[in-house]
């Protein structure tokens, strides 16, 4: 009984070991590569080498017999791109499900647990809800400052003269990856005449080096907010899209400082191509028709605009009695242009 019953577990082990062996680890490698190479946008601003990542792999590919061997090819290549939009689909039999780059989630840590503010500031607090606009914040009623959470520009600009921001006024964008370009209205308030917003690549067709000559994107203002008023910009490692434009444009104004932390190489996107490899196992990764830089050619879209105050963002839980110190310094700075 014991002989038959080694010989059963040896039976399935051997044809456990068959399901996950595979004849066309070359064909889905190449499958793969060939399928970035033709449609990822960053290659160049996240310093990949992608024909030397297919020296180094493409061998190891042609050799494996074994999903688990491609499992690892791949999770080695998916990981050099640090970005949470490329994922691989696996069978279901195989030990890890799913291939992705899981970034730092320091950032996305702090705002799951932080994202209620703490208001200790002796601010006043209002909320609006009207026409299905939601729209929050906090003022100083004493010191004229007001401090608001952006979560879209329909809100900001709905209520913005419901609210009193003559000696200051904070605008925390700290959790806003807002991918609309009218978010840019915002910045059309605080100046007139014309800014350039960014710089803009277009894709011209497949390829890596399909893409045209950055060409400045202006932004005319508006003007309807007084230059004279200073304003803070909260950014942080969460800031992301379009809102990093919105900052560039911020950034510009003799009024204006941004306080915070720069992005972390995370980008994000509602636009994704997906294809089945030879494998059947899934590809999953962004596609992007443009590609958005600063006056100096960094990468908006990738690691947005580095703050003129650093401050890094920590944990203030109300049990711990800690306060929000990027609004604290925010205050600060407000307070000594007001001389209070």
């Amino acid at each position: 009984m014991k002989k038959i019953y080694r010989i059963l577990i040896i039976f399935f082990a051997f044809f456990s070991c068959r399901e996950n062996m595979t004849d066309n680890t070359e064909e889905t490698f190449v499958a793969f590569w060939r399928a970035l190479d033709e449609d990822y946008a960053y290659f160049d601003e996240k310093n990949l080498d992608w024909d030397s990542i297919y020296r180094v792999y493409y061998p190891q590919a042609q050799q494996s017999k074994y999903n688990e061997e491609l499992h690892r090819i791949f999770e080695e290549i998916v990981l050099q791109f640090k970005d949470r939009n490329i994922a691989i689909f696996t069978t279901s039999n195989m030990l890890f499900d799913q291939i992705r780059w899981y970034e730092d989630s320091r950032a996305d840590t702090l705002y799951a647990n932080n994202h209620r503010l703490d208001i200790d500031f002796d601010l006043k607090y209002y909320q609006f809800i009207d026409n299905q606009i939601y729209f929050r914040c906090w003022q100083d009623t004493i010191k004229k400052y007001a401090f608001t959470e952006l979560f879209s520009p329909e809100s900001f600009l709905y209520y913005k003269d419901s609210i009193s921001y003559e000696n200051g006024i904070i605008i925390d964008i700290r959790n806003n990856y807002e991918n609309n370009e009218n978010i840019l209205s915002i910045a059309s308030l605080f100046f007139e005449n014309e800014l350039i917003a960014y710089y803009e690549s277009v894709r011209t067709g497949k390829g890596r080096n399909a893409w045209s000559e950055k060409t400045p994107k202006m932004l005319l203002g508006q003007g309807k907010i007084s230059a004279n008023i200073p304003v803070v910009v909260l950014t942080s490692p969460r800031t992301a899209s379009m809102a990093n434009c919105l900052v560039n444009v911020m950034k510009q104004l003799p009024n204006c400082r941004i306080i915070g932390e720069q992005g972390i190489d995370v980008l994000r996107t509602e636009k994704y191509e997906s294809i089945i490899l030879p494998n059947y196992w899934q590809l999953l990764y962004p596609v992007f028709s443009s590609k958005k830089y600063d006056e100096n050619g960094n990468c908006l879209d990738i690691i947005g605009v580095k703050p003129d105050i650093f401050v890094e963002m920590r944990n203030f839980y109300r049990y711990e009695n800690m306060k929000d110190s990027m609004v604290l310094k925010a205050i600060e700075v407000l307070d000594s242009i007001n001389g209070f």
